[in-house]
């Protein structure tokens, strides 16, 4: 599809060229890899962030339309002189994630279509030692883990972007399937049914990701595709104590120092962790944070700290009030209206019902649950998370 689309760019390139202010050139890698060279074009200035030696920044999106202010930041990352190496992770690699940044200028960008027969390819590892910065597109995280990974071992691909993430400063970023990738393992079905297959048929679809980040679990689309079942059902079956479920829009911002790390964006972040293991039979004793833009936090230290253009709001107390009840509650954005309008009910329980599992999620809150709001966000802290048949 992609030499089809290339042919109408050869025929009409000096149209191409003038309409978008970029041309595109394709240089065919030996074993018939594409790896698309689009050279910087005219557009909107990014100031760029210097990169040092030593761990870079990764960029965890939960897919959806991207973020402005993400898409800035994939650029700023990348360097004073940014080459930015997309990562094609559409199933039959026919996307184009390179629209992403037409609006940013001074920007060179690489496309490629990386398999398991090319992860090895010396003009795929060439191209991929000039980039300042990675991006994975969204799509089939299986595919991803398929074609960067032998095993669980790194292919020469993934070698190559590790060593310029982990000692040269490179950016890491990823969308969807690129941001889920980013932990040990990944999961690889993100359907609205997911919570349902996971809470009523004990279904799992998991694959090896790529350990940027160690012991979390990374789900995107989160709140948009009620994703909190088979978030739970993650959590308690792999091993994993603490998940991080990044709604579409929005993106956790995890610095090389070691610094908090950070929520930008559109929507929330669920910040789920249970301090004891448990199993899939026992899905009780997760602690739940609803994080806003701009808040920090830490997931080994399980530190919050809210954004200071938030204030604090009243929690709702009623210990032997009756419990605030919602049906579906893996439809679009449910968890995350459900918890908003929770906080300062006066009830301290509520439950989400899901029907076709029979199965309830149930958020309690705690003597040191708050929360905090400025009109437009709402940011709640440590509420009791666990999920219960009926």
């Amino acid at each position: 599809m992609r030499l089809a689309a290339l042919a109408v760019l050869v025929l009409t390139a000096a149209i191409a060229f003038f309409a978008s202010g970029r041309a595109e050139e394709l240089a065919q890698a030996s074993g018939g890899t594409p790896i698309y060279d689009i050279p910087a074009h005219l557009g909107q200035a990014v100031a760029p962030i210097p990169q040092s030696h030593g761990r870079g920044t990764l960029i965890l999106e939960g897919g959806g339309h991207g973020a402005a202010v993400v898409t800035q930041q994939v650029v700023a990352f990348s360097g004073p002189d940014p080459v930015l190496c997309l990562i094609d992770s559409a199933s039959d690699g026919a996307s184009s994630p390179e629209t992403r940044f037409d609006a940013i200028g001074d920007l060179r960008m690489l496309v490629l279509d990386i398999t398991p027969d090319n992860a090895g390819d010396p003009a795929v590892l060439d191209a991929l030692r000039q980039c300042s910065g990675f991006y994975f597109d969204g799509g089939n995280p299986g595919m991803l883990s398929a074609g960067l990974l032998h095993g669980k071992d790194d292919s020469p691909a993934l070698a190559v972007i590790r060593d310029k993430f982990e000692h040269q400063g490179a950016v890491v970023a990823g969308t969807s399937a690129g941001a889920m990738i980013a932990g040990p393992l990944t999961l690889c079905e993100c359907g609205s049914h997911s919570s349902e297959l996971a809470l009523g048929s004990g279904k799992l679809f998991q694959a090896p990701g790529f350990h940027f980040i160690q012991g979390l679990l990374i789900d995107a689309h989160f709140f948009a595709r009620g994703l909190i079942g088979r978030h739970l059902f993650a959590l308690a079956t792999t091993g994993n104590s603490v998940g991080i479920g990044i709604d579409e829009a929005t993106a956790v911002i995890v610095p090389g120092d070691g610094g908090l790390w950070s929520v930008e964006g559109d929507s929330a972040v669920a910040f789920i962790y249970r301090a004891v293991a448990g199993s899939g039979g026992n899905l009780q004793g997760f602690t739940f944070s609803l994080l806003a833009s701009g808040d920090r936090f830490d997931p080994a230290s399980r530190r919050i700290v809210v954004d200071s253009g938030q204030k604090p709001e009243e929690v709702g107390r009623g210990a032997n009030a009756k419990p605030l009840q919602v049906d579906d509650i893996f439809s679009p954005g449910r968890v995350k209206a459900l918890v908003e309008s929770f906080v300062g009910a006066p009830t301290d329980r509520a439950a989400g019902i899901s029907k076709e599992t029979g199965k309830a999620i149930n958020f309690t809150k705690r003597p040191d649950t708050m929360a905090y709001g400025d009109g437009d966000r709402v940011s709640v802290l440590a509420l009791d998370l666990g999920v219960s048949s009926f």
